[in-house]
């Protein structure tokens, strides 16, 4: 394995640990912190619980799928990549929600990194699919089968 295929391997794996740690962390703090100004009977305490436990089925997809791209590469990039691409989507969103709601602009590093730890690991999955270092689920196929016009005996 070329060197820059092993970093390009490992950048993939630990951008997405990083990510799968972040949901975990923050399932955490909703759930330790869902009735601070409430009370744990209220109906904001339970939304906070049901937001909890969607972050930690979030984070727990997010290690299975890590662990698949960790074991077997060239099966795991569409999976990989739909978890990023969900990891963007959903890190952006909380971006903007929590950036037009409470105007947190002077604290709002911590919200940005992971929208930004999923935009590059997305574009290293695909520079790492353009070389040919993962291939996708039809180009694995096909070199699994023989050539068109090939016999065999």
């Amino acid at each position: 394995m070329a060197r820059s295929q092993w970093l390009t391997t490992w950048a993939i794996a630990l951008l997405a640990a990083f990510q799968a740690l972040y949901w975990l962390i923050g399932a955490a703090l909703l759930y330790v912190l869902r009735g601070l100004f409430v009370g744990d009977s209220s109906p904001q305490a339970a939304a906070q619980t049901r937001n909890a436990i969607l972050l930690l089925v979030w984070c727990l997809v997010s290690v299975a799928v890590l662990v698949l791209y960790v074991i077997r590469r060239q099966r795991a990039l569409v999976p990989t990549a739909v978890v990023q691409a969900g990891n963007f989507v959903y890190g952006m969103w909380l971006v903007i929600v929590t950036l037009t709601t409470s105007g947190l602009q002077n604290s709002s590093i911590g919200l940005v990194l992971q929208p930004a730890a999923a935009a590059t690991t997305l574009v290293l999955l695909y520079v790492a699919w353009r070389r040919g270092w993962i291939a996708s689920p039809r180009m694995s196929d096909r070199t699994s089968r023989p050539a068109q016009g090939s016999t065999q005996s």
